[in-house]
């Protein structure tokens, strides 16, 4: 901050003063992780799913959909929430596309394994691979949200005091017996 004083003696002439101009003070780049944010929203979904198969051993519809959905826009909506639609859009398609890829990858290693037999030579393949790669993909997407893309970029002063202030001007006029003087002093 810098104060620049240009004196005028009414009578005397005048003599003036000019301050060199300082450049303001570099913004600092910072971030504000809301990552807690999504992984609430994460368990709340996985609650729900786990419910889902809690319910006399049969899946019950309602919780499922509403887990799934959950875990698939709830997230995005927190992006929104802070500003960031293109980051909620992004997040969108991976949380629709990863859990599909890791279905795929499972049932791939679940072609490998030989069907399960019972006592009764009832035979059933399994689908345990396909289920765990939908899972973990999903968590990793959770997982990797939470991490990198729940951060919002801030920009700030680095002090308050530092801080850039707006331009003021006043004048002032004093009157004595031998003469008089103006004065324009100014914060820039």
């Amino acid at each position: 901050m810098r104060v620049m004083i240009a004196p005028f003696m009414l009578g005397f002439g005048c003599v003036g003063t000019a301050a060199a101009q300082e450049e303001p003070p570099a913004r600092v780049r910072a971030e504000q992780w809301y990552g807690w944010q999504t992984l609430i929203s994460d368990g709340a979904s996985a609650a729900m799913v786990m419910a889902t198969f809690a319910v006399d051993g049969k899946p019950e519809v309602t919780f499922w959909t509403l887990g799934i959905t959950t875990y698939a826009l709830a997230p995005p909506i927190v992006h929104i929430a802070h500003g960031r639609p293109l980051t909620a859009v992004g997040d969108l398609g991976l949380r629709l596309a990863a859990p599909f890829l890791g279905l795929f990858i499972g049932a791939q290693i679940d072609k490998g394994t030989p069907p399960k037999c019972n006592a009764m030579a009832e035979c059933r393949q399994s689908y345990d691979a396909m289920v765990a790669g939908g899972i973990l993909a999903g968590a990793a997407i959770a997982a990797l949200d939470a991490a990198i893309l729940a951060r919002e970029p801030l920009e700030r002063a680095p002090h308050a005091e530092d801080a850039p202030t707006a331009l003021r001007v006043w004048p002032s006029i004093a009157l004595t017996s031998h003469g008089g003087s103006a004065q324009v002093s100014g914060i820039f």
